[in-house]
């Protein structure tokens, strides 16, 4: 996971407005998102920034003006150009680790999906792509984990994505401070369609579907020829922060997949789980100490005290450990009666630098697929998407 926020590169020449593809993994953890180089074509190009929000305004900027990462969420866009209302949500996108960011379990939602954070989040990334596509109209594909997309059973919880779709439609204004006044900036975009689509099944048309920036999509010869004969199912373990989904699913070359919803379902495991264990761990192991940001001091294996870093890997190797085979536990019985069908095994999500580890291991004999970037595979399998179905 990215330990800073990232931003996409700018274009020499600013584009015109135009529509924009954009793929947006909008988890609890991080923000990833995809997007061609030329809007609709071009080379795929990747950032990220971690989920962390604070209420209010907690930063300026050297000049004493407001921040770009300082949000007001007005209920409809017509607040732009006025000041900030009495009673405004405000918030501030943080990086990781920065004073006053929620991380850990305490980070996560069960509304997150609906919510002013989920919101903010989604329309920062947009903010930021908007540098490099002024006035664009932005076409984009968020996600949900498995369990909420769908209902218990199968059939889509349309309830829940279309209040997801609502929220994300409402504004995220930045503000200018002008002498003594400040005023929110309208979007610098327009929000087209949005698509919700389900993590875990999204990464998997990553792998299905090779882009060559010439020649379009066409499906990934060496991961299609695994589906050949009558083995044609399939197993995506996606570890994100909340959540592990496990998505069982079949597919027949010029089929679209289908999936396996008795067997198929999101766990309640995730990087924000761990690291929340993790940090207890640690503070023991070190007289006490206060771990502020337990997830930053996982990925980066180190933590500073007195002003000196201090390498943590062998704490981070024995809980990942642990926790990786707390997974793989509610994976194994599903695994062993899909074992004579399945052709492909997956494993996705920003977690998965952590936990792969220990999951590969876990899983034996099968040879484990991951793709490069594997936390960016369900913000790709989301651009994909779109340009196949647009074509």
């Amino acid at each position: 996971m990215s330990e800073a926020m990232t931003k996409p590169v700018k274009r020499t020449k600013p584009a015109a407005a135009e529509r924009v593809f954009v793929g947006i993994d909008d988890g609890h953890s991080e923000i990833k998102v995809a997007y061609f180089a030329d809007g609709r074509a071009g080379e795929i190009k990747e950032f990220s920034f971690p989920s962390r929000v604070v209420d209010g305004y907690v930063e300026m900027d050297t000049d004493g003006g407001m921040p770009p990462n300082f949000y007001v969420l007005p209920d409809d866009a017509s607040a732009a150009g006025g000041a900030i209302p009495p009673n405004a949500v405000t918030m501030t996108v943080l990086r990781r680790g920065q004073a006053g960011s929620t991380s850990g379990a305490g980070s996560i939602d069960p509304r997150y999906a609906t919510s002013y954070r989920n919101r903010v989040l989604v329309k920062h990334a947009l903010w930021l792509l908007a540098e490099q596509f002024p006035n664009a109209t932005f076409d984009i594909r968020t996600t949900l984990p498995y369990s909420d997309f769908y209902k218990p059973g199968g059939g889509r919880n349309d309830a829940l994505i279309e209040a997801k779709i609502a929220n994300v439609a409402r504004p995220a204004m930045r503000v200018r401070a002008e002498g003594t006044a400040a005023t929110l900036v309208p979007e610098p975009f327009t929000l087209g369609s949005h698509v919700v689509q389900s993590e875990g099944l999204a990464a998997f048309f990553d792998l299905m579907l090779a882009y060559d920036p010439k020649g379009g999509l066409t499906p990934d010869a060496e991961f299609a020829a695994r589906f050949e004969d009558d083995a044609t199912g399939f197993l995506v373990v996606d570890v994100g922060g909340k959540t592990t989904d496990v998505v069982f699913g079949d597919w027949r070359m010029n089929e679209h997949p289908r999936l396996m919803p008795q067997k198929s379902r999101s766990l309640e495991y995730g990087v924000l789980g761990l690291s929340e264990r993790f940090g207890l761990v640690v503070s023991a192991a070190l007289d006490g100490v206060k771990v502020p940001d337990p997830e930053s001091v996982l990925m980066s294996r180190r933590i500073r005290r007195f002003g000196a870093s201090v390498d943590v890997g062998e704490h981070v190797d024995r809980e990942a450990a642990s926790y990786g085979k707390e997974i793989f536990s509610q994976i194994a019985q599903p695994l062993k009666e899909a074992e004579t069908y399945l052709s492909a095994v997956v494993l996705v999500g920003g977690g998965s630098q952590v936990l792969g580890p220990t999951l590969r291991e876990e899983f034996g004999k099968w040879a484990v697929l991951q793709p490069n970037e594997p936390r960016f595979a369900n913000a790709r399998g989301l651009l994909k998407l779109a340009l196949a179905q647009a074509e």
